[in-house]
């Protein structure tokens, strides 16, 4: 199986994925896409002022826990590190890095 059809097969990325991780690398945050991996393993794992913080991306819910699938909330409770952070807006990730942006 080629690397796309792995990919694919392992899960999408969330239409808002790309512009939350460019408001994150403006900030001056590095990371690791991760989202192919499967497994309930989160989206992105993000690097800022010493920090790591692993963020699972989501559309925009109608509920609050819509979109988050059964093995990404495994994960998150088996996880030993500092919780895992869903975010659905370039707003959300960088307020949980504590950047602030006026709008």
């Amino acid at each position: 199986m080629g690397y796309r059809r792995f990919a694919a097969a392992r899960g999408k990325q969330d239409a808002n994925a790309p512009a939350i991780i460019a408001a994150l690398k403006r900030c001056g945050a590095t990371m690791i896409d991760m989202h192919a991996l499967g497994g309930g393993v989160p989206d992105i794992a993000v690097g800022y002022q010493g920090r790591t913080v692993l963020m699972e991306i989501k559309a925009r819910p109608k509920a609050t826990n819509a979109g988050v699938r059964d093995r990404q909330e495994t994960f998150a409770r088996d996880w030993r590190g500092d919780p895992v952070v869903t975010v659905r807006s370039e707003l959300e990730a960088l307020a949980v890095l504590g950047i602030r942006i006026d709008t």
